[in-house]
Formats: C-alpha cells, structure tokens, sequence
C-alpha cells in the first residue's frame, strides 16, 4: 500500500512530498529548497525515485533540485524521470502586454533563468507534461489535470502550477500546487468532474 509522507519540518513555507508506493519505489513532489535536501534525503532514503514531479517554478518548490543539480548533478538521488511544464522564458521575458510589467519579470526570473541554466545537465530525463496525461507507477495512478496555460498572466509562475490527482488503492489526493484563482477558474471550468479526491 502507498504511503504519503508530507516533509515540514526544515521550513514552512515550501513543498515537499515523497510518496513511496507497494513496491518501494519513490514519487518526489517537488522537495523545497536546499536547506530541505537532508531531510528529504532520510525520506527517500536510497530508494529509487520513479517520478520527480516539479509544480512550478518557485524558490520554495525547486531551487533544493535545482541546487543538487548544480552540486553534483542530483548523484545522491536515482531519478528515473522528472516531469514539469513551465513558461517559455523566453518567449515571455519580452511581453509587454501585461497589467504588471516588473511584477511579470519578477516571477519570471524567479527560479526559471536557474532552471534552465542546469537543464542540459538532466534534460535526457525529462518529460514535459501535457494537460490530461496519466502516469502510472507500480500501485499509483496519477492524472494531470492542469498545466501551464498562455494568457495566465495576473500570477504567472502560480497560476502555471501543475495540478494532478494521484490515486492510490486507500486513498486519492488532490495536489495544487500553488495554483492561484485565475488558474483555479479555468481547473473548474475544464475538469470539475475530476477533482473529486
């Protein structure tokens, strides 16, 4: 049976999550900032990680992967794949057309400019993850059921969050991310019937 552990205890304003199913195998949910590593490193505890799943690009959500990529290229974790959708930095750095221009280059450079820098080091990993796509890792079935919308633009890096629902044999939950209310319209408008969790 899947077990779901929540890690709080090194900061209180991030994300991190380690789901390790029936067959032992670890799911991250973004994991926080370095000073999170250690403690999310007792929690996968050598396992291999089948899914590294990155909401959005935030400090608090990735910048520990993002540092233990530049460490030592993640070599203290066995990842198997990692999955995101965030916004084309380059295609938006140059926008113009938004309400709050600083506001909009601000997120932008929040994380995404350090994201892309240490890419080439794991981008044979990656899968971009497309709006209705499922997953399915030993007893953990996983359906995305949003992802980075163009046009989003009030809240952009929250409002790109990936939203899943992750269904395990005791239990489903609901992961959002940071997902702000622009983004939550469009979740409920397109996928209502499948948030139940």
């Amino acid at each position: 049976m899947a077990v779901l552990y929540q890690l709080t205890e090194t900061s209180k304003f991030m994300m991190s999550f380690v789901l390790v199913t029936d067959k032992d195998n670890a799911i991250v949910i973004d994991g926080g900032r370095p000073e999170d590593m250690p403690l999310l490193k007792q929690y996968i505890d050598g396992r291999h990680i089948s899914a590294w799943i990155l909401t959005h690009a935030h400090m608090d959500h990735i910048s520990g992967f993002v540092d233990e990529i530049n460490l030592n290229n993640c070599a203290d974790f066995d990842i198997e794949t990692i999955y995101y959708n965030f916004p084309p930095y380059d295609e938006l750095i140059n926008k113009t057309d938004v309400e709050d221009i600083q506001y909009f280059r601000s997120e932008l450079n929040n994380m995404l400019p350090a994201f892309n820098q240490a890419l080439p080091k794991f981008e044979d990993k990656t899968h971009i993850v497309r709006q209705g796509e499922t997953l399915d890792i030993d007893d953990v079935h996983i359906d995305f059921l949003f992802t980075y919308h163009e046009g989003l633009t009030a809240n952009l890096i929250n409002d790109s969050s990936l939203v899943f629902k992750v269904t395990a044999p005791n239990k489903t939950v609901l992961f959002l991310g940071d997902l702000g209310p622009d983004g939550g319209d469009v979740l409920f408008r397109e996928s209502r019937r499948l948030l139940k969790s």
